[in-house]
């Protein structure tokens, strides 16, 4: 049987907030480390792959995966 769906669902800023703050760190932390990551990622054999923003479809993951994906980062 299906879970039911909530009439009004209810939100903590709190948590919106700390992940925003979280987010700015990490994005701050990820620009001083640039050319790290860029030499780790080339001599790996990694490639990275943008996509336009307006691109049909759609990368979503799990909050387990985004997670996995940022450590391992």
């Amino acid at each position: 049987m299906p879970l039911a769906r909530p009439n009004r669902p209810l939100c903590n800023v709190a948590n919106f907030v700390g992940s925003s703050r979280q987010f700015r760190e990490l994005r701050a932390r990820v620009e001083e480390e640039a050319d790290a990551i860029q030499e780790f990622a080339s001599k790996s054999g990694c490639e990275f792959a943008f996509i336009p923003p307006r691109a049909p479809g759609s990368l979503l993951l799990t909050a387990e995966e985004l997670q996995t994906t940022l450590v391992a980062v």
